[in-house]
């Protein structure tokens, strides 16, 4: 199978993500290395396994990560606020910001704050902790706009350049 072939079956995979039939077509492809990886993340979705999703993400091909990106990361990362703010809600329970920024690949904390801030979540600046509590969270609340980018390890990114050219 071409390469380009194989990142159209990719960037198939992600387009159709939730579809059960896509997903059962593409285990008689499981044998390349990117539809195995890209048949990895869907799976992991599809049970909201954000931490193995996460993990999986900077192996699929760059394509099919910025279509990823682009469908499906804003409603993702809505979900996973809501998992990490469920999983931690306690009474006096702090969260540092840093879990946050490493478990959604955002880049700085300013943007983990911004998430928080946008689903009602507190934040207290001066230790850089969110207070998990369930009933703080806007779960009606519309997915964010897709502002930032997913930032991969820079050696992740030339590999995946030099497979385009």
């Amino acid at each position: 199978m071409t390469s380009s072939r194989l990142q159209v079956e990719c960037v198939h995979l992600i387009v159709n993500i939730d579809q059960y039939d896509i997903l059962h077509r593409a285990l008689s492809l499981q044998r390349y290395t990117p539809i195995q990886s890209t048949l990895e993340l869907c799976l992991h979705y599809s049970m909201h396994n954000y931490t193995l999703v996460f993990r999986t993400l900077p192996n699929i091909p760059c394509v099919a990560a910025t279509v990823f990106s682009a469908l499906h990361l804003a409603l993702f990362r809505k979900k996973c606020m809501q998992i990490i703010n469920s999983g931690f809600s306690c009474k006096n329970n702090c969260l540092p910001l840093s879990y946050i920024k490493k478990s959604l690949m955002l880049s700085t904390e300013a943007e983990a704050q911004y998430l928080c801030d946008y689903y009602g979540l507190r934040v207290d600046t001066d230790s850089a902790r969110v207070l998990c509590c369930k009933a703080d969270f806007q779960a009606c609340k519309a997915p964010e706009v897709n502002q930032f980018h997913l930032k991969f390890p820079a050696v992740i990114e030339v590999e995946v350049c030099k497979s385009f050219a």
